[in-house]
């Protein structure tokens, strides 16, 4: 009988311990985040993405990156920019594994292997080239880019 109420304390001890100790979250870093944007001479504009990200202790495929490509001028007219050349690789110039689609008014990039997982943290070099981000007025000529987008997921 002492022995039964023994074990019954240990474990409630165990639970409560269990519950008192704080537990980290697990949430993912941008601990760094550089964009170099460079124009032309044919009108694109060529960017650069430098992004360190840190899984933390999550254990992911790798990161998405969403581009929007419209653009509103001041009267409320929707443009389309195009996004070609893209490419991802890790700060040795190493290819990632990446998936392109067009979801109607922003393109997703899905950067990773679907077969591995990684954690810790990880550099993502993301190059591509945009046609229309440009807008020529009579006096001056004007670039708006968007840098961060409007939304990151990993």
């Amino acid at each position: 009988m002492m022995r039964k109420l023994l074990v019954v304390i240990i474990l409630i001890l165990g639970v409560a311990a269990s519950l008192l100790t704080p537990h980290k979250a697990l949430a993912s870093i941008i601990h760094t985040y550089e964009t170099s944007v460079k124009i032309n001479p044919d009108g694109t504009i060529g960017v650069k993405e430098t992004v360190l990200y840190d899984f933390e202790d999550e254990w992911k495929h790798g990161i998405y990156r969403i581009i929007p490509y419209v653009k509103v001028n001041e009267n409320n007219e929707s443009f389309d920019m195009t996004i070609t050349d893209i490419s991802v690789h890790d700060e040795a110039g190493n290819s990632y594994t990446q998936k392109i689609d067009d979801e109607g008014d922003q393109i997703n990039i899905r950067v990773g292997d679907p077969d591995k997982t990684i954690t810790g943290k990880h550099y993502y070099v993301i190059v591509y080239k945009v046609a229309g981000a440009l807008t020529y007025f009579d006096t001056f000529d004007e670039l708006y880019w968007n840098m961060t987008g409007n939304s990151w997921n990993s």
